[in-house]
């Protein structure tokens, strides 16, 4: 199976004080905050909402090593499909996803000159997907195999 390089991979580890495993709650809240922030980068670049995302691997290691791995990949919603329209908007998951990672990149780096341009509802769905990483787990990342931010 060829591997789609438009993966998101969310891997979260459980606190201590839960035995290594990971609450209920802050798992699908993480989950939230990740496809929360992607719908945002969606809207602020289309003006609207034309991705969505299909989980294509969960797994979970045992208590004592206490890691979650979600992998998403996005895929273009079916109304933006149409023989008419041939495949002007087969680009959307690639210029998603880049512009997803970017703006990671420039929140982590504090780089205000870019984060200007970029609107303020994308910068504060990002800010809680990674502030969610070191509160409530004892480690979280997001990668794509190119980049990978925790």
């Amino acid at each position: 199976m060829k591997k789609n390089t438009l993966n998101i991979a969310l891997k979260l580890q459980g606190l201590k004080s839960e035995k290594g495993l990971i609450r209920l709650d802050y798992f699908l809240g993480e989950l939230s905050n990740l496809q929360e922030a992607l719908e945002a980068v969606d809207r602020d670049k289309n003006g609207k909402q034309t991705l969505y995302y299909r989980v294509v691997n969960l797994s979970h290691r045992s208590p004592a090593r206490g890691e979650s791995r979600v992998v998403i990949e996005p895929v273009l919603n079916q109304k933006l499909k149409s023989a008419r329209g041939g495949n002007r908007w087969g680009h959307l998951p690639e210029q998603i996803h880049h512009s997803f990672f970017q703006i990671i990149n420039y929140i982590k780096k504090n780089d205000r000159q870019r984060l200007e341009k970029v609107g303020e509802p994308v910068i504060d769905a990002i800010a809680s997907l990674l502030d969610g990483l070191g509160t409530q787990f004892i480690s979280g990342s997001i990668d794509n195999r190119k980049m990978k931010f925790n």
